[in-house]
């Protein structure tokens, strides 16, 4: 955990801890949220929330991850005054709605007007609350497919599921869209050791279950597909290019990511990166464009 919270977002620390309590069985779990409690809540501060206000949304979400899998929150963090948190609930939605405003700008008068009633709803988190399908639509999550894929043929998509490792049907995979059919897309695999190999691929369900930020599941059946013009730093490893472009409006967060990017290209002259000018990235007096490049320092202790 002390390695890991130099490096780790917020989110994926609580995470982390629920797998360690799971699989290291730790002598006194409640300790070691204690000990990193300041680094998991930070997220929540953000937000605009006082300390008191985020430790307890904070320990609401780890409760829900561990009742989610079956097991008894009070077994593992055997609060004495979160028996009754059930408040928290208005709380996290709301911390979801007021991350997700920088979004409305992109709603037409229609989607907006839906957008207004499901959030009446949300705060209240009435037993009896409805989500509209006009509004779900609306949502792009990670890992899932778009509701309106605008697709043509010969164009470069990216897979979004491991249907088959053995066929070369994974995760992160790019493809390109050789034919359409009545309920079926036929792709041709232009990566890896399975290189023109041709699939038929239906319609799959895609769920939402692990999504932390929604405070609500839903599935979506839809091609497991997404357009791969462009793509993630994370969704590029393994892949090689022979031209590749980096934007970069934001320094690399993370280790390693600016090293993984910047070695996509076969060539050095196939790498071509642009800097937006920020307060953490610019053009320095000389000339020179520069980033920060995320580095783990203990790894080479």
């Amino acid at each position: 955990m002390y390695e890991a919270s130099s490096y780790m977002m917020p989110k994926s620390l609580g995470s982390s801890l629920v797998t360690i309590i799971y699989r290291c069985n730790p002598a006194n779990p409640l300790q070691l949220f204690k000990d990193f409690k300041e680094n998991m809540i930070e997220d929540f501060i953000q937000q605009g929330n006082r300390v008191k206000k985020s430790l307890k949304l904070c320990v609401y979400d780890i409760r829900m991850q561990i009742q989610q899998d079956g097991f008894d929150f009070n077994q593992f963090l055997p609060f004495p005054n979160f028996e009754d948190i059930s408040h928290c609930e208005d709380d996290l939605v709301n911390c979801t709605v007021n991350s997700n405003n920088l979004l409305w700008n992109d709603l037409n008068s229609v989607q907006l007007l839906a957008a207004d009633t499901i959030l009446k709803s949300i705060v209240g988190l009435n037993s009896q609350k409805c989500f509209p399908i006009e509004f779900l639509n609306t949502l792009n999550r990670s890992g899932l497919s778009s509701y309106k894929l605008n697709l043509k043929i010969a164009c470069i998509v990216m897979f979004l599921r491991n249907l088959s490792v053995n066929k070369g049907l994974c995760n992160g995979i790019r493809i390109i869209v050789r034919a359409f059919h009545q309920n079926v897309l036929q792709l041709e695999i232009i990566t890896d050791a399975f290189f023109g190999t041709v699939h038929f691929i239906p319609r799959i369900s895609l769920d939402t279950s692990n999504d932390p930020a929604l405070p609500f599941n839903f599935v979506r059946h839809q091609f497991p597909v997404r357009l791969a013009y462009a793509m993630t730093i994370n969704k590029s490893q393994g892949h090689t290019f022979d031209k590749v472009g980096l934007y970069l409006p934001e320094p690399c967060f993370s280790h390693g990511q600016f090293y993984t990017e910047s070695s996509r290209a076969t060539e050095s002259n196939g790498l071509k990166i642009q800097v937006k000018d920020t307060t953490r990235q610019s053009k320095t007096d000389n000339g020179k464009t520069e980033t920060d490049n995320a580095v783990y320092r203990e790894i080479f202790l």
